[in-house]
Formats: C-alpha cells, sequence, structure tokens
C-alpha cells in the first residue's frame, strides 16, 4: 500500500493495460487521471494506492484517498463519473477481499465507494468481499449517465440523420450561421489546449452566474485537475477539447476525451453572446455527425 503515485513510466504502462482490459474501459481508470487527481488535490487529500502483483506482474489496482475529514474514498470520487477497482474479472473478488482486508489491518474502518457502475463486475465482488472481510455493507443508486451507441456505419448514419432532422437544431444553426461560418474543431494538443484553457474557464464561471449558480471551476484545485489532466492526457491522446467556432469566436467548448472507442462529453460551457442560440446542443450534435 502506498501513499503516493510515483512517477514510473512502467507503472503508467501496466496500469493502463488494466484499465484497458476492464469489462468496460474508461478514461477516469487510467493513471493519468489518478495522478492530475493526486498533483491537482494535494492539500485536500492523500492517497492510498494498493497495488497486486503475481510473478512481478500488475495484476490490481486500487486508487483510494484519505480525505482531510478522515473518510476514506475512491482518490478519483470528487472528479470522475465512473470509478473502479482495476483487475482481470476473473481475480475481482480475489482482489477486492485482499484490498478489503489490508484497509482492515490499518484499522480503515469506514469507506464510501462512489460511482461504482451498475453493470461492474465489482459490485457483487464487493458483496462477498465485504462479508468475508468483516465490513457491512450498504448500497444504492446515485446517478442515471445517458450513453448513445453509435454502433455499425448504417446504424451511425440513421443517428446523424435524425439529429441533424431536428427542427431546433436546424433553426440554431441557421442562427449562428448568419454571424458567420460554423466550424467544428477538436483540440488534441497540449500547447493548444493550455492557449485555450483560460477562455473555457472563464466562460464557465460567467455561464453560472448568468443562470444564478456558482462554477466549480471557482476553485483552484479544478482549475489545476483539468490543467494537469490535459497535459497528462494529450501526450497518448485521449483528451478531445471541442470548439463549436463562429468565424474565430468559440459560441460552445467541451472538455471531453477519446478513449477505447468512446466519447466522452464531460465538462461543457457556452459563450454567453450566443446563448440564445443552444450552442452547446449544436456542438454536441456536430460531435454525433462526426462521429
Amino acid at each position: 500500500m502506498l501513499d503516493h503515485i510515483p512517477d514510473d513510466h512502467d507503472l503508467r504502462g501496466a496500469w493502463n493495460q488494466l484499465a484497458l482490459d476492464m469489462e468496460h474501459p474508461e478514461v477516469f481508470y487510467t493513471y493519468e487521471w489518478a495522478i492530475a487527481v493526486q498533483r491537482a488535490y494535494k492539500s485536500l487529500l492523500t492517497p492510498v494506492v494498493v497495488l497486486a502483483y503475481e510473478n512481478e506482474a500488475l495484476v490490481g489496482v486500487a486508487a483510494l484517498a484519505l480525505k482531510n475529514s478522515g473518510e476514506l474514498t475512491f482518490l478519483t470520487a470528487d472528479t470522475a463519473d465512473y470509478c473502479e477497482f482495476l483487475s482481470a474479472p476473473g481475480v475481482r473478488r480475489e482482489f477486492l477481499h485482499a484490498v478489503l482486508s489490508e484497509l482492515t489491518s490499518r484499522s480503515l474502518a469506514n469507506a464510501v465507494f462512489t460511482n461504482l457502475p451498475a453493470d461492474s463486475g465489482s459490485v457483487d465482488a464487493m458483496c462477498r468481499a465485504c462479508l468475508r472481510a468483516g465490513y457491512r455493507l450498504h448500497m444504492r443508486a446515485a446517478y442515471d449517465c445517458a450513453q448513445v451507441r453509435l454502433g455499425s456505419s448504417a446504424e451511425r448514419e440513421l443517428l446523424k440523420q435524425s439529429v441533424l432532422a431536428k427542427k431546433r437544431l436546424r433553426r440554431n444553426i441557421r442562427e449562428l450561421a448568419k454571424r458567420g461560418t460554423v466550424t467544428l474543431r477538436h483540440e488534441t494538443d497540449w500547447s493548444e489546449i493550455q492557449s485555450q484553457l483560460p477562455q473555457f474557464m472563464r466562460a464557465h464561471i460567467a455561464r453560472f452566474l448568468e443562470i444564478g449558480k456558482t462554477s466549480n471551476l471557482i476553485r483552484q484545485e479544478r482549475r489545476a485537475f483539468l490543467e494537469e489532466l490535459a497535459r497528462e492526457l494529450s501526450g497518448p491522446g485521449w483528451i478531445a477539447f471541442s470548439r463549436l467556432l463562429v468565424n474565430d469566436v468559440t459560441a460552445a467548448w467541451n472538455y471531453g476525451f477519446r478513449f477505447a472507442g468512446s466519447w466522452f462529453w464531460y465538462q461543457p460551457t457556452v459563450n454567453n453572446y450566443y446563448a440564445d442560440f443552444s450552442p452547446g446542443y449544436c456542438l454536441l450534435a456536430k460531435i454525433v455527425e462526426s462521429g
């Protein structure tokens, strides 16, 4: 059990291979995501990282953390839509039992494992591992996460035509086009994303103020996390910082990802100047169209 994630090339590769081999791979499970959280939130939590090896090969990763409140959680719980225990399905139960036994030996009595996918093999494994380790278990549904399955080429074409047929979308695109040439851009290079992040963050804060809410980007840790994450994910090409432009002005942004054959709509915002024309909806439609 480690109290930090080491900056280690071999560990990065083995960790990410486990993430890619999961039943449902997600960018949230990667080494890059975990180390970005560690760097950005170091004043608020202490990593508790369990690595399992068999014949010197990494076979399990549990990236956990102790918050300043004393609560044990997934390291990425406050930033990731999904969190997981990484291992091959066949050893998940054994790995989870080893994790909980280690937590028990260190007198860590309470843990909250939020954002575990309902269809994950870890759910059943957790139930059995808790019984063996002497933990009481409480589970509840938290969120419904929408997904669009693009399917085959024919199914993609049907979906594209269905999206483009929406009257609201066509009307908004026409209105934007009256104000300039509408284009879609996906930035994946760190230097390009870095230059765009300040404007994106200001727009996100301004948009929330416009609708009477508070953006999570007012927190320095959140801004630092997005910067660290973009830098890390740009290396393997998993970041997709998408923009809908009207001429050279950005009307909408999505800080998103392309990972293991999927697009992820993670943190979008819009330019208040174009808000009447639903530029965020137009951006999402353009991404589905191009996908």
